[in-house]
């Protein structure tokens, strides 16, 4: 399954309970990697820094580097197009309402650099 995690960006909000359906602004979050996994449970093993640092994990594409996984981040799987928060045991589904987010640092491409 893939799966695309985003992080909470907003400090005040850290240690906020989530319950199951909660609707979760996006704007409070950024994209940081798509994670292919076969398991949920594998994607938040792959999303913390056990073996080696989460972004050189094998089947985890890096888009910003960040902290580890932890919880109330979110994670959308592509196929049941559904979102799910991370708990304190587990998964819940949420809802979200907003645009997707973006980057905090997009990539510039090189000609716009010279």
């Amino acid at each position: 399954m893939k799966t695309t995690i985003y992080m909470k960006t907003v400090m005040a909000t850290f240690g906020e309970v989530i319950a199951e359906n909660d609707v979760l602004d996006l704007k409070n979050y950024n994209r940081v990697a798509f994670v292919v996994a076969e398991e949920i449970d594998d994607v938040f093993r792959s999303m913390n820094s056990i073996d080696c640092a989460w972004w050189d994990n094998t089947n985890v594409e890096c888009i910003e580097m960040d902290r580890s996984m932890s919880v109330g981040d979110l994670m959308y799987i592509h196929e049941m197009q559904t979102w799910f928060a991370c708990d304190n045991t587990g998964w819940i589904s949420v809802k979200t309402e907003g645009q997707e987010p973006k980057r905090r640092m997009d990539r510039v491409p090189a000609e716009q650099l010279a």
